[in-house]
């Protein structure tokens, strides 16, 4: 057994999604599960008392007597070079409650070796027997020593290290989003790298170990920060990959404001992943006592993604201290095309193929309809009003007269004496058609002229005056 131990380990986990509150005013029950460590030098003094004696007195004031209520599950773990389960118990009733409390004051500091990761091993199974029933779940462990697990442990190592079986259960830990705090009982322990390993919140106690002091550094231990539902959202994503991670974070438990490291943000989506997408980590996020506090991280993603939505997976890294739940988001991620990044170019083009759209019809009737007919018609020398006038093929004018007023007209109307339209028969090419509307108008003229164009006609007034019309050609 070395002489020089390491820390005094806390760890909160935190297994649901509900917030927790002090036991005066909490009302929903949860399950809590310590883990105390009872090897040999636990049993050793730190100033008047025992360290296993503050251990269990603060156990028992501070946990079982301050935190717990009825109807709570208490699950108490001893462990040294082997791991025991001591206590295993729903606390219906207040003698519940001090059965517990005899159990736990009972343990001694006499076992040989201190094995964390295997205690580390129960704990899970433990917890993993109780998670359906939606309790939220809390665990303490309290250890003085660095790990120094006996030979025959997975989790041996000959200078006391972490091993690569204890680093890869520590990776486990953290993606069950697990809250952990570690408190060393002395300086020049090795709960920075036990922190370090667990992302966790830890402190040193370099002068009495007592129930008070244990209580005073433990005192955000039922703190609780989540991600609020339904607020977390990625904004679409730039051509150059820059996007934002907005979220809400709900704080429970704590009484002073307390700050969060995010330390990275691992992103993937199929084929396609990145290790580090927080743009200028680690980002320190200042989080109120209780209350929502609004988020904003910036992200970059990879360049030129295919634009569509698609579920990316963010997987939260954290420095040693607080940290929020889950660890863990799949959020749809949209990246928008050419034109969501340059809505005003894009609206230009569209605007650009209407206007040419619109060209290319009027070239298409232009096209079908033939280069119109410019013709003119003067009665008497005079030019008609309206005159001159221009047809293509199914369009007409008409020739209308009123109180001996000659007119080239677009509508026809009770005045209309004459109809002019394009030549429908081919041999007649690009002539002008003139149709009697009232034959009786013309005179001395049976039929109308198959080309009206250059020709003299007499046409009649309504006061039955005659007057000389000719229709001429205006073509530029």
């Amino acid at each position: 057994m070395r002489c020089r131990k390491a820390a005094v380990v806390i760890l909160s986990l935190l297994l649901a999604v509900a917030g927790l509150v002090p036991a005066d005013k909490r009302t929903e029950n949860i399950d809590m599960f310590v883990v105390l460590d009872r090897s040999l030098s636990m049993d050793k003094h730190v100033g008047a008392v025992k360290k296993i004696d503050a251990v269990k007195a603060y156990t028992a004031s501070e946990l079982i007597d301050g935190q717990l209520i009825l109807g709570d599950f208490l699950e108490v773990i001893a462990f040294y070079g082997k791991t025991e389960v001591v206590v295993s118990q729903l606390v219906q009733t207040e003698a519940d409650r001090t059965s517990v409390k005899r159990i736990v004051n009972g343990l001694v500091g006499n076992g040989r070796f201190t094995d964390i990761g295997n205690a580390l091993d129960t704990l899970r199974t433990e917890v993993a027997k109780r998670e359906s029933n939606g309790r939220l779940k809390h665990v303490l462990l309290i250890t003085d020593g660095i790990q120094e697990a006996p030979p025959t442990s997975k989790y041996y190592s000959p200078d006391g290290s972490f091993n690569h079986e204890f680093l890869a259960n520590t990776k486990t830990i953290q993606k069950k989003g697990w809250k952990i705090q570690l408190l060393g009982l002395g300086a020049g322990t090795a709960v920075l790298d036990l922190a370090e390993a667990l992302e966790a919140v830890f402190g040193e106690l370099t002068g009495d170990v007592t129930a008070d002091e244990l209580a005073r550094q433990t005192e955000n231990l039922l703190g609780t920060i989540r991600i609020v539902d339904g607020t977390a959202a990625v904004a679409p994503v730039s051509p150059d990959g820059s996007t934002t991670l907005c979220l809400s974070l709900r704080s429970e438990g704590y009484s002073r404001e307390v700050t969060v490291s995010v330390a990275g943000i691992a992103a993937s989506a199929g084929t396609v992943s990145v290790g580090q997408a927080l743009v200028g980590s680690p980002v320190a996020l200042r989080i109120a006592a209780s209350g929502d506090t609004a988020v904003r991280l910036p992200l970059s993603l990879p360049a030129d993604l295919p634009a569509g939505r698609r579920p990316w997976k963010l997987s939260f890294s954290f420095l040693p201290g607080e940290r929020f739940t889950p660890g863990e988001l799949t959020l749809p991620v949209a990246v928008r095309g050419w034109a969501g990044n340059h809505p005003l170019a894009f609206w230009l083009i569209i605007a650009g193929v209407v206007v040419l759209a619109a060209l290319l019809v009027l070239l298409v009737l232009r096209l079908v309809r033939g280069r119109p007919v410019r013709f003119g018609v003067s009665v008497d020398g005079e030019p008609a009003a309206g005159s001159p006038a221009a047809l293509v093929k199914g369009s007409y004018r008409y020739l209308c007269e009123r109180d001996g007023d000659f007119s080239l007209e677009a509508k026809r109307t009770s005045r209309s004496i004459a109809r002019f339209s394009l030549s429908r028969r081919p041999e007649h090419g690009r002539a002008l058609a003139m149709e009697f509307l009232k034959p009786d108008r013309f005179w001395k003229a049976s039929e109308p002229p198959e080309n009206a164009i250059g020709c003299s006609l007499t046409v009649k007034a309504s006061d039955g005056s005659r007057h000389a019309m000719k229709v001429s050609s205006k073509e530029r």
